[in-house]
């Protein structure tokens, strides 16, 4: 809902509530102790986040200010004390609990003309768990309904600027993030995982945007991101303190080349081309201290070799959009030097594979 209280000052209301009711049955999944099916006791879970937004502008509209007060809400009920293929399990339970936090953000953007502006931002805000993370999959993760809402302090700041009469433009953003009760999938002895709140964290970073149009039918974007994740607060004493988070990149980069033409040899549709090329530097896959990570680019030392090692992908592909009937077909090529790709479980991903893609539009809404 929108309220204009005057040309430059606007409020805003919203609110999302979902409702998830889980119950089911898996004839081959996991058991209870006296063999009752994990998945047919009932899981329950309602969010809603509300929001009031005030919208102001200020100096003939140069000076932008949003500021934003949320109201989190949170219902949920599931099976707790559950672990599979113990023995000693204790006795199974089902949790009620109920979670009421607020949040409050503001965000200034000053435009010093249309090729350039500032912006700067804050939020307390409050990143409810999903139902995968309080109920788990029935599976491998099992539920953990006495998580309770990760909570953060963000801050942004950064600047766009246009150049080369709008062919070009550069954005860097800078952000801080101070996270409490972070919640983390942790991995058990048998492979089983559950979803627990862990140390709070420290995130700092840079991430930078380059676009262009080398000529009116050739376009570039490339972006690098670089991000620092510290652990704090862990057990006394404990060597892992202001460590990096692990199974999580601290450095990567993408890239994207694209060519495009109306009308190729006097049809009428439009043919696109591309390459695209992402860069993600090696990570550790176990938390180590501090001062036996491997710097960036640099050399691993033998001690500290479980890791995901550096990748390179590249990916090209081809569109053309048939003008009648309205149809595109898509052609790409995925990891082209059929290099090894992990993901941040350090679980192989595909090598080179083919993709083709159709999409027909039935009818264009006027």
């Amino acid at each position: 809902v929108d309220y204009d209280l005057h040309d430059n000052h606007n409020l805003s209301l919203s609110s999302s509530l979902i409702v998830e009711n889980r119950v089911g049955e898996d004839p081959f999944g996991s058991r209870l102790e006296d063999g009752e099916d994990v998945l047919s006791i009932p899981s329950k879970y309602t969010r809603n986040i509300t929001g009031l937004g005030w919208n102001a502008k200020f100096l003939n509209g140069k000076l932008k200010n949003t500021l934003t007060a949320k109201h989190y809400g949170l219902s949920a009920s599931a099976l707790v004390n559950f672990v599979l293929d113990t023995i000693d399990a204790e006795p199974e339970i089902i949790l009620d609990i109920n979670n009421s936090n607020f949040g409050i953000g503001n965000s200034i953007k000053y435009e010093v003309n249309p090729s350039l502006f500032f912006r700067f931002s804050y939020e307390y805000a409050t990143r409810i768990p999903e139902t995968r993370e309080y109920f788990g999959d029935g599976q491998f993760i099992t539920p953990n309904v006495e998580l309770r809402p990760e909570t953060s302090h963000n801050v942004n700041t950064g600047f766009y600027k246009g150049f080369g009469k709008g062919n070009y433009s550069i954005d860097v953003n800078g952000f801080y993030r101070y996270v409490q009760e972070n919640i983390f999938l942790r991995s058990n002895i048998g492979g089983i995982g559950r979803f627990l709140n862990l140390e709070d964290l420290r995130v700092r970073g840079v991430e930078t945007t380059i676009r262009g149009k080398v000529i009116e039918a050739v376009s570039f974007v490339a972006s690098v991101t670089l991000q620092d994740i510290r652990r704090f607060y862990l057990d006394p004493g404990s060597a892992l303190e202001n460590s990096r988070l692990p199974n999580v990149p601290f450095f990567f980069a993408n890239a994207n080349l694209r060519y495009g033409k109306q009308n190729p040899l006097g049809s009428e549709g439009k043919f696109e081309v591309y390459i695209n090329y992402s860069f993600v530097e090696k990570y550790h896959l176990t938390p180590i201290p501090k001062a036996q990570e491997s710097p960036l680019f640099g050399a691993v030392s033998a001690i500290n070799n479980l890791l995901i090692p550096t990748q390179h992908v590249v990916d090209v592909g081809c569109t053309y959009k048939f003008s009648k009937p309205e149809l595109w077909l898509n052609l790409e090529v995925n990891n082209l030097l059929n290099n090894e790709v992990f993901d941040n479980f350090r679980v192989p991903r595909p090598g080179i594979n083919y993709r083709i893609k159709l999409r027909y539009l039935l009818k264009r809404n006027n």
